[in-house]
Parts: structure tokens; sequence; C-alpha cells
């Protein structure tokens, strides 16, 4: 499965009519921190989402 499905089934998920879903989230000095999904709900709950779909993906993440 890619990312971009796995980022699909997520926003299904969390109701994307009902709740804000932004993807790929970058922030800080010269953007050293991001998150794949972030999703806000009505009652102003934040969930960062964090999509890995190899073992090296997860290595790579944990050099960061």
């Amino acid at each position: 499965m890619k990312t971009a499905e796995i980022e699909l089934i997520i926003s299904n998920y969390f109701k994307p009519r009902i709740n804000v879903i932004v993807p790929n989230v970058s922030w800080g000095l010269n953007f050293r921190h991001e998150l794949d999904i972030m999703v806000v709900t009505k009652s102003g709950q934040a969930y960062e989402v964090e999509i890995k779909v190899s073992k090296s993906d997860l290595i790579k993440d944990k050099e960061k």
C-alpha cells in the first residue's frame, strides 16, 4: 500500500466534512519538524498522524 492510499483511508476515517484535515505540515526553523497529516476536530482537539510504509522509512525518520 502506498502513502497516498493510506492518507485517503485516514482522511475518510476522520470524516473530512466534519473535521479539518491538513496533509504534509512543516514548521520550525528550516522546516525541521513535519507531520504527514494533521486533523483538527470540531471540539478543537488536534491529532498528528505519521505514516510509515516500510522499515527504512521508520529508520530514516528516527535519524531526523
